[in-house]
């Protein structure tokens, strides 16, 4: 049975990610009998949405590190019959599957090592239909209320290491996908905006989305720190984080 932490994740998660992974998406045009990869799919709150797209004739995989969030994932989406989740990180991917005609990736990369990455890159290469298409969306730099708040967490082992390195820049990650076989559709750098209801709420998520069991709120209060996050006109709390995203083709086989 999942775990609560992947129940609160995939409440949260809903939350904040549905934008980014909606314009993500609209720019893949996915057709009737597609085959799709959902390379970090979580809990599969977004997964299940392209059902609908692909129709009866199409396959979504989704693949996840996550143990608790695949369990939750394949509970809630049993009675799809062409909606499958697996327990494994992208660079762990079987590349003797059938191929795919979309594979993608929703701030996810981050989460992962520079090697991880470039392994992950080659695999999905591989497992990509020609005249296939590969989008990502992955944070560029951490916006100052995350940094600020894990800047005193003692034991850096109980947080992610992305916390306290420096992402790939847009260049690299261009080179990097033409190095390994990709064409380069569009690359570019992005602010997005994540909107909470309240400070409470920022946290709330920070905590499911980051693993820790630390109480993040108490952090604050012991350490008096000021998040300075903004609000909209609406009293609203808004993280703007800049991201990259990025669309790249496999190019068709030559003959």
């Amino acid at each position: 049975m999942a775990t609560h932490n992947a129940t609160d994740y995939k409440n949260q998660n809903h939350l904040v990610q549905k934008a980014t992974f909606s314009k993500m998406v609209s720019g893949l045009d996915i057709k009737p009998g597609f085959r799709c990869l959902d390379v970090g799919c979580g809990p599969g709150n977004f997964t299940k949405l392209l059902v609908d797209l692909v129709g009866k004739n199409g396959y979504i995989l989704g693949i996840d590190p996550d143990e608790d969030r695949i369990s939750l994932a394949k509970e809630t989406n049993s009675h799809i019959s062409n909606l499958d989740f697996l327990c494994i990180s992208g660079g762990h991917l079987p590349t003797d599957l059938p191929k795919f005609d979309v594979v993608y990736s929703s701030s996810v990369l981050h989460w992962m090592t520079d090697e991880e990455k470039w392994e992950t890159f080659q695999r999905i290469f591989r497992l990509m239909k020609p005249g296939g298409t590969f989008a990502f969306v992955t944070v560029l730099e951490l916006p100052y209320a995350i940094k600020e708040v894990f800047r005193y967490v003692e034991d850096r082992r109980t947080v992610p290491h992305f916390l306290y390195t420096e992402f790939p820049s847009v260049l690299k990650y261009k080179q990097k996908l033409a190095e390994y076989g990709f064409e380069v559709v569009d690359i570019q750098a992005l602010e997005h905006a994540s909107v909470f209801h309240t400070t409470e709420q920022f946290l709330s998520w920070l905590t499911a989305t980051m693993h820790t069991e630390i109480n993040l709120g108490e952090l604050c209060q012991k350490h008096k720190i000021d998040l300075k996050i903004q609000t909209n006109k609406h009293g609203e709390c808004t993280l703007n984080v800049p991201r990259i995203w990025a669309y790249a083709k496999k190019p068709n086989a030559l003959f």
